[in-house]
């Protein structure tokens, strides 16, 4: 895992430089998000980045017992990347692990959610696309910034509610 993270923090780096100033300027900018994947061999790694009220409704600490609640639905339905990763069937992708972490208990501005995920798949030559459901579950989340390294090279896109499928 370590050989991915290597590979993926590259693809994030240079994903953020080739977009220059306009995305550190808006590096958290409600409804977007980054979303970064890398395959190596039969393992596709995953990581989303968005702000913290697309996913919950705020950036606060959670106060009320609402806020709680929500955050904790919110944690639950970011760990089921089952259903939130879309692969062709016949890859027969299976989730193995699942990290979501959040700044929220800082009680600080612009709070963000992080979430990584960890598939291992079968047939990784079925491997074309992933497609994203997030939108659908956090529907303050209107776009999500992509940068893949595929066993066929570096892309780059830009997903929303209506492309929400990052081919590779």
């Amino acid at each position: 895992m370590t050989t991915l993270r290597t590979i993926w923090a590259s693809a994030a780096a240079a994903a953020f430089l080739a977009a220059g100033p306009a995305l550190a300027e808006s590096a958290h900018t409600h409804g977007h998000g980054q979303f970064n994947l890398a395959i190596e061999g039969k393992t596709v790694e995953m990581e989303v980045m968005a702000p913290a009220d697309d996913i919950v409704g705020f950036e606060h600490a959670p106060k009320t017992d609402a806020e709680k609640a929500k955050l904790e639905a919110a944690v639950a339905s970011l760990k089921d990347g089952a259903s939130l990763f879309l692969f062709p069937s016949a890859a027969g992708c299976k989730l193995d692990e699942v990290e979501v972490e959040t700044d929220l208990d800082k009680d600080r501005d612009h709070a963000e959610f992080h979430a990584h995920y960890h598939f291992e798949c079968d047939d990784v030559a079925a491997l074309k696309y992933v497609e994203v459901a997030l939108f659908k579950r956090f529907p303050s989340l209107s776009e999500l910034e992509a940068a893949a390294i595929t066993p066929s090279g570096q892309k780059g896109a830009e997903l929303n509610r209506s492309a929400n499928r990052l081919n590779f």
